[in-house]
């Protein structure tokens, strides 16, 4: 079975707007959200996500960061590991916005999990 990559193939550069773009869809974010927690207009966020050579201002990329809950450097292709699964991003998505205690039972099934595999 062949894994799906969040990052761009055939050596092409992901812009700021398609990372935009990919964080808010794993957010479950319509551009209509996003506009309204960044305070920017849909046709503003459109633009920027289908122009890789439109970039946003620090202010508004330090709102779409806080928004979409990365740091700036995600959204400038910083420090991001290479290669992670889509599935995995999008099942790390929905594993951060669970209540905490939710996250701490999720671990521990997972310790269980990797300690019985060990055996």
């Amino acid at each position: 079975m062949t894994q799906t990559t969040a990052q761009p193939t055939g050596g092409q550069h992901e812009s700021v707007g398609q990372r935009i773009r990919r964080l808010r869809k794993l957010r479950g974010l319509t551009i209509e959200e996003l506009a309204g927690l960044t305070q920017s207009s849909m046709g503003y966020i459109s633009e920027l996500e289908n122009n890789p050579k439109r970039s946003p201002s620090l202010k508004k990329l330090r709102a779409f960061a806080e928004a979409l809950e990365v740091d700036e450097g995600a959204l400038l292709d910083e420090g991001k590991p290479k290669g992670i699964a889509t599935e995995d991003e999008q099942f790390v998505a929905r594993f951060v916005a669970l209540p905490r205690e939710t996250k701490r039972m999720f671990r521990e099934i997972m310790d269980w999990y990797i300690r019985s595999r060990r055996r």
